[in-house]
């Protein structure tokens, strides 16, 4: 953003009045809301600009200074561009009262739909704001008296999402009918608006509205109205059991079956009539027994749909060799490997030694399917497929996340892994070998194991990445508005920034150190602060940006 306000500057300068309009209209509410705080808190090249036209004032309209703000509000009451209405509504809840008011004045006067229609996104983009929500209320009771419309109106068909949004609850506010709101919803193209809707008709639905909320066409609704049905049997709701969603039909699938109806026969004469691939969807998700061949039959059909429903249909508690074979063999596919990798991990009758040598002649998209069904395995063996996949360059990042999210390494009643099983234990140490690992993941890995840890570099100097974590941690305290912070809290956010648990002795050695370097004051009870030393140290560095612990560490070191 400061790039962007830069080159305005830039602009209205050279008198490009028209470009800097064109470039300040296409941003959008929430934008432009971030672009006054960055030319308050970050960019001040505005309070200095050298210009006369309107690309000035409605650049000064951002400025940091009060009087720069207060003068652009008297030099934009004469100019009709739909950006001075933006840039007065954004001033309509500034901090210094007198901007306030000059620009409420001149807001009032210039009032029609066309400038209210331009004016509320920018207003309901700082409703969250305490002077924001003031000036919105202020400027929708404007929009009452004097234009006679309800401002829901006005912002209905704006192009910015929250705008929509705040009509659409405005608009519900006056309890309207559930039909209406039904109609509504039906033809809500956007779905982060049309939630809104959705949300408001389960909370008001009632059994006598089960018939209209059953034809919805939004599956969310159809569900709740399948759930208010207060016959299923007798109220046709049979024929949802091939619904589109997999929500709707599980809800009918319930109601039926809770009724005495037979699901399972219901889809399997559909099945036998039609072939209808949902017929065949609804026989696996209730768990109807199917043959074995005929399944085989589907897949080799390749049907779009069909054959992907008939792999997920070979799912079992226990897969026979044969089945095993298939669906590793399914894995090369691109249209049905991620159903295989799917119905491996739903399965057992399965290990990870019995997968894992496919992995050698295996190519790139392969190896990702084969390392997240090798990962559904328990144990240290789920270990061992993030590392696996950690040693190809191509799904490091997948590794990295298989191996970190292991419960095998969080749980505090861990065995060293294989102890009566040589030959795996000798795989653990030759994955972890060739695993292109974070250190801290690497050592976390090797004490859970009982292997001797890798060595950190940094310790030669006496840091570590837990004490520079520790100091990011801590940033910003030390001073009036946020004097210090709780150690249970540091501890949560240094644990954040490193990925990996700080212990409780590892905690308080770090600490006392940081304390003894002079960066951090000794604490009072539980609550820690950095030194001034300690700010300037970690100062420009936020403690969850990528890279920051590195940069901190390297600073550390230098400092040593």
């Amino acid at each position: 953003m400061d790039g962007q306000l830069a080159r305005l500057v830039e602009l209205a300068e050279a008198g490009a009045d028209d470009d800097v309009r064109r470039a300040m209209l296409a941003w959008s509410p929430s934008e432009l809301v971030a672009a006054q705080w960055t030319a308050r808190n970050g960019y001040h090249g505005i309070s200095t600009i050298d210009g006369v036209g309107m690309g000035a004032s409605w650049l000064l309209g951002l400025s940091r200074d009060g009087r720069c703000r207060e003068a652009a509000v008297v030099r934009m009451s004469a100019d009709a561009s739909p950006l001075t209405d933006r840039i007065l509504a954004l001033l309509l809840s500034d901090h210094v009262r007198q901007v306030r008011e000059r620009a409420d004045r001149v807001a009032r006067s210039r009032l029609d739909r066309a400038r209210a229609s331009a004016s509320l996104p920018v207003l309901i983009a700082l409703r969250d704001r305490v002077l924001g929500a003031e000036a919105l209320r202020g400027y929708c009771e404007a929009i009452v008296s004097e234009l006679d419309a309800e401002p829901w109106t006005l912002a209905w068909l704006s192009d910015d999402r929250q705008t929509r949004r705040w009509a659409v609850r405005s608009w519900m506010e006056g309890r309207r009918p559930l039909g209406e709101v039904l109609q509504r919803l039906d033809t809500e193209p956007d779905p982060s608006v049309a939630a809104i809707y959705v949300g408001h008709v389960i909370w008001r639905a009632k059994a006598a509205d089960a018939e209209p909320l059953v034809a919805s066409g939004n599956a969310r609704v159809r569900a709740a109205g399948v759930w208010l049905t207060a016959d299923p049997v007798g109220s046709g709701i049979d024929a949802l059991l091939g619904d589109r969603s997999r929500l709707v039909r599980a809800a009918a699938q319930h109601r039926l079956t809770s009724a005495g109806v037979d699901v399972a026969a219901w889809y399997r004469r559909w099945w036998d009539s039609s072939q209808s691939p949902r017929a065949l969807t609804g026989l696996v998700e209730v768990g109807a027994e199917l043959d074995r061949e005929a399944l085989l039959g589907l897949i080799s059909e390749r049907e779009p749909g069909t054959s992907a429903t008939a792999v997920r249909g070979l799912e079992s508690r226990r897969l026979d060799p044969d089945t095993f074979t298939l669906l590793a063999g399914l894995l090369r596919d691109p249209m049905l490997g991620p159903t295989s990798v799917a119905t491996l991990r739903r399965s057992g009758g399965w290990s990870y030694d019995d997968l894992a040598p496919a992995w050698a002649r295996a190519d790139a998209a392969t190896r990702g399917r084969l390392a997240r069904a090798l990962a559904s395995r328990d144990g240290w063996d789920r270990v061992r497929a993030g590392l696996l996949a950690a040693s190809d360059p191509d799904l490091g990042h997948l590794g990295a996340d298989l191996v970190g999210q292991a419960a095998v390494l969080r749980s505090p009643y861990v065995r060293e892994p294989y102890q009566d099983d040589p030959e795996r234990r000798a795989d653990l140490e030759r994955l972890l070998g060739e695993a292109d690992l974070d250190l801290r993941l690497r050592r976390l890995v090797e004490e859970r194991a009982g292997l001797e840890l890798t060595p950190e570099p940094s310790r030669l100097d006496g840091w570590s990445s837990a004490h520079a974590a520790l100091l990011l941690a801590l940033a910003g305290t030390g001073r009036l508005l946020r004097p210090s912070l709780p150690l249970a809290a540091v501890r949560r956010s240094a644990a954040f920034a490193i990925g990996i648990q700080l212990g409780a002795d590892e905690l308080d050695e770090a600490v006392r150190r940081l304390i003894g370097a002079g960066l951090v004051v000794p604490p009072r009870g539980d609550d820690l602060a950095l030194t001034s030393e300690g700010r300037s140290l970690v100062r420009g560095l936020h403690a969850h940006a990528p890279g920051a612990v590195e940069e901190a560490l390297a600073r550390l070191e230098i400092r040593a």
